[in-house]
Formats: structure tokens, C-alpha cells, sequence
């Protein structure tokens, strides 16, 4: 079979311009990369960073007991005035899925909760334990939430591998959604050691600032979900955190044309 030389060529500087500094040139070259149907050119240039794999000093805290867990979303659920009637959370909660997260964290244990039923998504993810009551780190007050867990924990975030709070970090303020069989989101990256190319893609990073905060870097992969091949994109992000540990960060929109 004779090999198209010029498409080759032309995908390799697209691979290339999709690891690029500009948001603009990253979302043209996947665009260009989904018309030439050679989406899987990129799969192998950043590494997605797994911490639940990773080796950590789990915190001492126990995980609370599933009654306890069902009783703190029913109260969740009535503090938010859900029609109950309507939803029967308390048929529905009987079918919730429960798992411990590693962390760096001290006080608080992270566990992942799921609940069946459309009705309760918002009430789907990610929740820090302190010992005495459930903090969802998933639910649109995510940044308050954090900065709480963060503030009660009075760590050092410069002292963390940076690795550990970027993807805390991600997974509290950019959440994955379910697409079917696959996730639609963000995914914390970093320059894959198989792949000798110019990337503008670095490892997670935290900068101490003079005012006694910190500034958080880091980059993720973003994966439209569903069943249809498209090119993933990349974004740069840099959280904030003052000295109070309160959070200041903008989550990109991955449909938005504008440059970042």
C-alpha cells in the first residue's frame, strides 16, 4: 500500500501544534486532526496522572458506615427541598455505591458517592468525611467547599506533591460527567516520557506566593465523551489560593471558540 507522504507530514505538524502554548492553535489542530480522521495521533503525547494507583499516607480517618452516608444525603436532599413525592429518595437512596479515595489529606477521607436514579445526579461524586459530617466537593458550591476541607487541613500546599493537589483540585472543580459507557471531562496530564516532541505541556506545579498563598498549575486533557472518535483538547490552568485558603478559579468552557 502506498503511504500518503503529505497527509503524514501534515498530521505530524498538527500533533505538534496541538501541544502548542495558544488555546487557539491546540482547539485548529484538533478540529484539522477530527477532518483527517487521525484523532489517535495525540494518544500517545501527554500521560494522564492517576493518583488512585499511586502510593499515599492515607488518613486516619474511618470511612463512615453506609447508614450513616444514607441518612446525610436524605438530609442533604430535604435541606434542597426536593419533591420527595415526586423522586421517592427514600426508595432511591437504598441503591447507593460507596468508594475510598486515596489522598494526601490528614482529617478527612474522600469517598466517591453514586446514587441511581436521574434524579439525584446533582448529588452524585465526590465528598470529604471529617469525622462527623459529609462535604459534597462536587456541588456548585465545589470552591467554597474545598477551601473549607483545605482551611480545616492548615497545610502546606508547597509542601504536597504537586501531582496529589492538582488532581484533588481537578476533581473537585472540574468533575467528570458520564457519557454513556465512557467520561466527558477533564483529566490532569502530564509530558509523556515516551514522546521526544516540543510540548508546551508541563508537570503539575505549586508556586508559594509572597502574600503567603499559593498558586496552583497544572494541565489537563479534555474528553468529549460518548461513542463518537474526536480529538481530546488541552487546557492550561493555574488555580489560585490565598493565604486564607480561599479558591479563585475560572473553568474553561471546551465549546467556547474564544482563545485562553
Amino acid at each position: 500500500m502506498e503511504i500518503d507522504t503529505s497527509k503524514s507530514a501534515n498530521v505530524t505538524s498538527l500533533v505538534k501544534a496541538w501541544q502548542s502554548e495558544s488555546l487557539d492553535a491546540r482547539r485548529q489542530a484538533a478540529a484539522q486532526l477530527d477532518k483527517l480522521g487521525a484523532w489517535s495521533a495525540v494518544r500517545n503525547c501527554v500521560s494522564i496522572v492517576n493518583c488512585w494507583e499511586k502510593d499515599s499516607e492515607l488518613n486516619p480517618q474511618a470511612m463512615p458506615s453506609e447508614t450513616f452516608i444514607k441518612e446525610s444525603l436524605q438530609q442533604h436532599l430535604e435541606s434542597a427541598a426536593i419533591n420527595s413525592s415526586d423522586m421517592a429518595p427514600l426508595e432511591q437512596l437504598q441503591e447507593v455505591t460507596v468508594s475510598n479515595q486515596a489522598s494526601f489529606l490528614k482529617k478527612h477521607t474522600l469517598l466517591y458517592v453514586g446514587i441511581s436514579g436521574r434524579a439525584f445526579r446533582d448529588y452524585n461524586g465526590l465528598y470529604a468525611f471529617d469525622g462527623a459530617r459529609l462535604i459534597h466537593l462536587n456541588s456548585p458550591q465545589a470552591n467554597k467547599h474545598l477551601s473549607e476541607v483545605l482551611r480545616s487541613e492548615a497545610l502546606k500546599l508547597d509542601q504536597i506533591e504537586p501531582i496529589w493537589l492538582a488532581d484533588l483540585l481537578s476533581r473537585s472543580l472540574l468533575p467528570l460527567s458520564r457519557m454513556g459507557f465512557s467520561f466527558r471531562g477533564h483529566f490532569v496530564v502530564e509530558p509523556s516520557s515516551d514522546v521526544e516532541q516540543v510540548s508546551a505541556v508541563t508537570k503539575p506545579a505549586v508556586q508559594a506566593t509572597e502574600e503567603g498563598g499559593w498558586n496552583v498549575h497544572f494541565w489537563s486533557q479534555f474528553w468529549w465523551g460518548g461513542c463518537t472518535a474526536r480529538t481530546p483538547l488541552l487546557f492550561k490552568h493555574t488555580v489560585v489560593i490565598s493565604p486564607e485558603y480561599e479558591i479563585t478559579f475560572e473553568p474553561p468552557d471546551p465549546d467556547t471558540k474564544s482563545s485562553g
